[in-house]
């Protein structure tokens, strides 16, 4: 049997290792909530920002699925838009690309396909179709590409919309008949229409890629 003042004192210094442990684990603990281990640029988009919101209230014509199917599915016996700057097989190529990254969620600053981006996506289509490299973000793209002197869009342009406040914050590829493939931040990459009245209200023109 332990004595009694022998036992005060044991119980009297769990109690005391037990405060030292409170008042040095808190700090700690704090500093952890607010340094979470996920990097900030890496989370995807929430699905309640006001592009978000606005697309989704806006966005009143939507391409069917079965149209995109069969816009994707021409990928082979497609039929070339002559005017444009790339070649029939490389246009055929950027469609081969476009329909591997259809259906991958958006995600901010994601650059592949567990998520990504509308710039991210045209970078990795040119670059993986053509070669081509472009600068990341829609609105560099925007300044490095150039204005078609013809002031139509083809096949292969480029697109740029202001959902943002911010001029090029929004960029998709052009595929004729009014429709563009890009990643729009409520569904992921899909292809749009430009009669829709979010991005006729929000469209700020065509580019075109420099090739040399």
């Amino acid at each position: 049997m332990i004595p009694r003042r022998t036992e005060n004192g044991i119980w009297g210094a769990i109690t005391w290792i037990s405060v030292v442990m409170f008042l040095v684990m808190t700090p700690a603990y704090a500093q952890k909530k607010k340094s979470p281990s996920i990097r900030q640029d890496t989370v995807k988009v929430l699905p309640f920002s006001a592009e978000v919101v606005e697309e989704r209230k806006e966005n009143d014509e939507t391409v069917p699925q079965e149209e995109i199917d069969r816009v994707l599915a021409a990928t082979r016996g497609f039929t070339s838009d002559k005017l444009s700057i790339f070649s029939a097989s490389e246009q055929s190529k950027i469609l081969q690309q476009i329909a591997e990254y259809v259906g991958v969620p958006y995600e901010v600053g994601g650059n592949s396909k567990d998520g990504i981006d509308c710039g991210s996506f045209v970078a990795l289509v040119y670059k993986n179709a053509v070669g081509a490299e472009l600068p990341r973000s829609s609105s560099d793209q925007l300044y490095f590409c150039q204005s078609p002197s013809d002031n139509e869009a083809h096949f292969g342009d480029l697109v740029f919309f202001n959902t943002t406040g911010r001029r090029g914050s929004h960029v998709g590829i052009f595929m004729g008949n009014q429709l563009f493939a890009h990643a729009s931040v409520s569904i992921g990459v899909t292809i749009s229409t430009l009669e829709s009245s979010y991005y006729k209200k929000r469209f700020e023109g065509v580019r075109r890629l420099r090739r040399e």
